[in-house]
């Protein structure tokens, strides 16, 4: 390994400034230091507020919906440098930085107490010609890392039963349409009165990990929380 290093010094993701050899994170420490971890959060869907408030634009300006789960948090605003490496993550097959932003998620998950009552972590699931294309589902590795910072079991409870496009650009109402009935428990698992994490990469307005805790909610669950690596 230490002769590889030497032939191909290893880079920050960003910037491609070379690594030193004690320093464990595939970005430089100054494109770590800009990472931004997330204070404040909207009190409905748990998306940030960087300028403060109780209340993002979304919540205060859209009819209430029903909301299934107990609460979402999110561990990091979604600008860069976080915004590429979480592209190179999903587009650029570099499936090892999984490992890294789940470290960052066990790190911010402390300014969540309630978290502790976390039973069980799952995933928001790809449908399945997605997951073929892009060989791995980026939020059930996040949660696959994070159970083993967490010390908490990793289940695969949710199935996605039919595609949908991705949520970014789409109005509220579209992104209500577009997860609706999407998913379905898998067989075979029991939620009954469990403490459920839910996982997932990105969120804006929390639609997505609704629709999960509705399932897990109809089929007993008891608390169903969200958590995701970034909020836009």
């Amino acid at each position: 390994m230490k002769l590889l290093n030497w032939l191909f010094p290893p880079t920050c993701r960003i910037c491609r400034m070379d690594l030193p050899d004690n320093w464990s994170k595939p970005i430089c420490e100054k494109c770590y230091q800009k990472l931004k971890f997330v204070d404040q959060y909207c009190q409905t869907c748990g998306s940030p507020l960087p300028d403060g408030g109780a209340h993002c634009y979304y919540c205060r300006r859209r009819r209430p919906t029903r909301r299934y789960f107990d609460f979402i948090r999110t561990a990091l605003y979604y600008r860069e440098p976080l915004k590429t490496l979480i592209h190179q993550y999903k587009y650029q097959h570099q499936d090892y930085l999984s490992v890294f932003f789940a470290e960052l998620m066990s790190l911010a998950i402390h300014n969540y107490p309630e978290f502790t009552e976390v039973e069980v972590i799952t995933a928001v699931p790809l449908y399945w010609r997605k997951r073929l294309w892009r060989s791995y589902n980026q939020s059930a590795l996040l949660a696959k890392n994070l159970s083993v910072f967490l010390q908490r079991p990793y289940l695969v409870l949710l199935r996605r039963n039919k595609y949908s496009q991705p949520q970014a650009g789409l109005s509220h109402q579209e992104r209500f349409s577009n997860v609706a009935d999407n998913f379905v428990l898998r067989n075979g698992y029991s939620v009954k009165n469990k403490n459920i994490l839910i996982i997932d990469d990105i969120s804006t307005t929390g639609e997505t990990i609704n629709q999960c805790s509705r399932i897990l909610k109809l089929a007993g669950a008891r608390k169903v929380y969200g958590y995701t690596l970034a909020a836009d």
